[in-house]
């Protein structure tokens, strides 16, 4: 059978600072740890190719002394002239 939970949620500018930086701790921790983001990043890449804008990459060193290419973090648009 399904419990009803109830909590208290405050604003942030409602904690006092020791809480504020509490959360602050907990969510510099929130399990950013691994790459989760990086299905993310190759589908706007595979998009990206499919419509025929080229991103700009570089080299992003490995663990294991490998190299492999990765999506610059400002996304250059190499756009052919509008002239």
């Amino acid at each position: 059978m399904p419990e009803l939970a109830c909590m208290t949620v405050y604003q942030f500018s409602e904690l006092s600072d020791a809480a504020k930086e509490k959360a602050r701790d907990w969510w510099r921790a929130g399990g950013m740890d691994y790459d989760w983001w990086d299905s993310v990043y190759d589908d706007f890449g595979r998009i990206c190719e499919i419509l025929g804008v080229d991103l700009k990459t570089r080299d992003i060193k490995l663990m294991n002394g490998r190299t492999r290419q990765g999506f610059c973090r400002k996304y250059l648009v190499h756009a052919g002239s509008t002239a």
